[in-house]
């Protein structure tokens, strides 16, 4: 059944987290307390975020290597690994297109991403862009009213909340319930849906 180490099952604490993800633990504990008539342990869940989102970095692994690449001045390289990536077979023409204007932007600017040296220099390489990205995924969750957090207990909701708002939650949460079966039974077969997922579909 590829059962969680803890009580919480993985359908509670994908809510839970998701919920979370965007309200303070306090809000999120009341919300699923009205929905669910279930009172959560606040100890419980934020230890179950920081597990949960112990595999964030894995999931973006590829990412985060080719970001090292262009901040280390090697955006060609990451030009050529997405050119490679446009001659997968199961990629659907929306997101060969992507990978092509990535690659485009990234030619015309290459004499301008020089990053090694900006970094060198101690110059800022921001924008707008990221700036309000900063915003929306930082600001509008953990500065509301009266919150206070240190580094490691922001990191984790923090991991999870750019899961949600990159799309990614559903195949993430696949891709850590089989880590997580990997880890505590050691077997490499396919985890089924979990049972209270199979069940809940029965009756809708």
């Amino acid at each position: 059944m590829s059962l969680p180490p803890r009580c919480y099952s993985d359908l509670l604490r994908d809510w839970a987290e998701y919920c979370i993800s965007d309200e303070s633990y306090g809000e999120s504990i009341r919300v699923l307390e009205r929905i669910l008539g279930l009172s959560l342990s606040m100890q419980a869940l934020e230890t179950g975020v920081r597990e949960d989102a112990g595999d964030v970095e894995a999931f973006y692994a590829w990412v985060r290597e080719q970001l090292l690449h262009m901040l280390s001045g090697k955006t060609a390289t990451v030009i050529e690994t997405l050119q490679a990536l446009t001659q997968d077979p199961s990629l659907s023409s929306t997101q060969c297109q992507m990978l092509h204007t990535t690659i485009g932007y990234y030619q015309r600017n290459l004499p301008y991403m020089r990053y090694d040296q900006y970094l060198a220099q101690g110059w800022p390489i921001g924008t707008g862009v990221v700036e309000g990205a900063c915003d929306h995924l930082i600001k509008d969750r953990f500065e509301q009213s009266g919150m206070r957090w240190t580094p490691s207990g922001a990191q984790p909701p923090l991991d999870l909340r750019a899961v949600r708002l990159n799309d990614d939650w559903d195949a993430y949460h696949d891709f850590r319930r089989r880590r997580q079966h990997r880890r505590l039974y050691g077997s490499q077969g396919t985890v089924s849906p979990g049972t209270e997922s199979i069940v809940l579909k029965m009756a809708a």
